[in-house]
């Protein structure tokens, strides 16, 4: 269990986290991130080798362990830490359903350590970059782990057996190396590790994504160390974004150009976009709008009598509510054909949540092609791929066969009818596939009195 700080403890602490935001040492836009984790004091009991961080914002340290080292060993392993936190390795690890822990710390690793200030990387030279593992330094840890995690190369915090050599194999990350001992993270030496253990094994806490460290602390423990809401991370990341795009400004006004790494620079500017809400949730709620306002049509069925009659010598036929029918139109010209499956199986799904027993569609180009069904999500879908595409006449066919919801999917490179057509029964809905940027361009000319019907799928965003 964590203990407070000692004042030797805390001094040395103080040193560390001033030099990781100093503008001459360090990298200052992270201040609102460092300046808010708290620390806890781990016994040198063989809990944690080095340094690790909650999902709660509390930063573990062995200080027998990292005080016995360079100071600016120190601060890279802070300043490493702390991006777990910001990088939302915890809730992305639920998401991508990750199941080896030890081989998403080293993918998370890797999306960290390339962004890491130099002169801290030449301070911790043992720590494991994609490079280690002969993959790109440009990719995210979702993409590491799959990758990596088919290696069978040395040290995927697995790194077990003697080593010969001097070192300890430290780090902070994951390790490549060999050798007894026990070790946090990069251990690419091979030597003799203190303790005892597996050299090399990633150990960065439950906000790296596993799971929750003997070392870690119960809630707030009773207010001894502080810990950070929801609220209080989105808010930092938005800070620690809004200093990197402030830096970036500068550098380019007194240099001409960036030097801010660029995956720091992407992140930034994806902390600090609008929110991105999935097409899938916009489509379903359109759906369940368009099926609520068909829901409660009745028809006259002659076959049954109505069971409260209003006059007894009179009989009046029952009624019974419509089964709500939509089908769908295939944008079949070729650009983005192999995506509509995928997209259709989804919609078909939503579809039957809000009522739809079965689904008609069918392909177009110039012409309208043979009507299919899909009575399952797994029911092939036929393209043949083609030419240009008119979605008028899609529009004209959809209308002709009035389901109740008509959706239309297409790259929106086509020409558009000048007004929707009107059958009384079928309400309209446009999937834009977006998957170049002449999709883009030709989504921005889409007709406004069709703008309100129409859904933007990007294809080139993340799901």
């Amino acid at each position: 269990m964590g203990t407070k700080l000692s004042v030797e403890q805390q001094k040395f602490y103080d040193r560390i986290r001033l030099r990781a935001v100093s503008a001459t040492h360090g990298a200052p836009y992270l201040m609102p991130a460092i300046f808010k984790l708290a620390p806890v004091a781990v016994p040198n009991d063989g809990s944690l080798w080095a340094m690790a961080v909650d999902a709660r914002g509390r930063v573990y340290i062995n200080f027998e362990f990292v005080m016995s080292r360079d100071l600016d060993w120190g601060v890279g392993a802070l300043i490493h830490e702390v991006w777990h936190v910001l990088r939302r390795h915890e809730k992305r690890a639920k998401h991508h359903n990750v199941a080896d822990f030890e081989h998403w710390n080293t993918a998370s690793d890797c999306e960290i350590n390339i962004s890491l200030p130099p002169q801290y990387i030449a301070a911790m030279p043992d720590i494991c970059y994609p490079k280690s593992f002969k993959v790109p330094d440009d990719k995210t840890a979702e993409w590491y782990y799959d990758n990596i995690k088919r290696q069978d190369g040395e040290g995927q915090g697995e790194g077990q057996g003697e080593g010969k050599g001097e070192g300890q194999g430290q780090g902070q990350g994951q390790g490549e190396g060999k050798g007894e001992g026990q070790g946090q993270g990069q251990g690419k030496g091979k030597g003799q590790g203190q303790g005892e253990g597996a050299n090399g094994k990633g150990e960065c806490g439950s906000a790296a994504g596993g799971g929750k460290g003997a070392y870690e602390v119960d809630d707030n423990a009773n207010g001894d160390f502080p810990e950070m809401s929801a609220t209080d991370m989105e808010y930092t990341r938005k800070e620690v974004a809004k200093r990197i795009r402030k830096q970036i400004e500068k550098d380019r006004q007194q240099n001409g150009r960036g030097t801010m790494p660029g995956s720091l620079q992407e992140w930034a500017e994806a902390e600090l976009s609008p929110p991105r809400v999935r097409w899938q949730d916009v489509f379903r709620g359109r759906i369940w709008s368009e099926a609520k306002y068909r829901t409660g049509r009745q028809v006259i069925n002659r076959s049954r009598v109505r069971r409260r009659q209003a006059n007894g010598d009179i009989l009046y036929p029952a009624q019974r509510d419509t089964q709500l029918t939509a089908a769908a139109a295939l944008d079949d010209s070729g650009s983005n054909i192999h995506n509509i499956p995928g997209a259709l199986a989804e919609v078909y799904n939503m579809l039957r949540s809000a009522g739809v027993k079965e689904l008609d569609f069918f392909t177009v180009d110039t012409q309208p092609g043979p009507i299919q069904k899909l009575r399952r999500a797994t029911d092939p879908v036929l393209l043949s791929g083609g030419g240009g595409t008119d979605m008028r006449v899609a529009f004209h066919h959809l209308s002709e066969l009035a389901p109740d919801i008509g959706i239309l999917f297409t790259d929106s490179q086509t020409p558009w009818p000048a007004e929707l057509p009107e059958n009384g029964k079928t309400r309209f809905i446009i999937g834009a596939l977006i998957g170049s940027e002449s999709d883009e361009k030709a989504f921005n000319d889409i007709p406004e009195h069709l703008k309100e019907i129409t859904i933007r799928i990007d294809l080139r965003e993340p799901a």
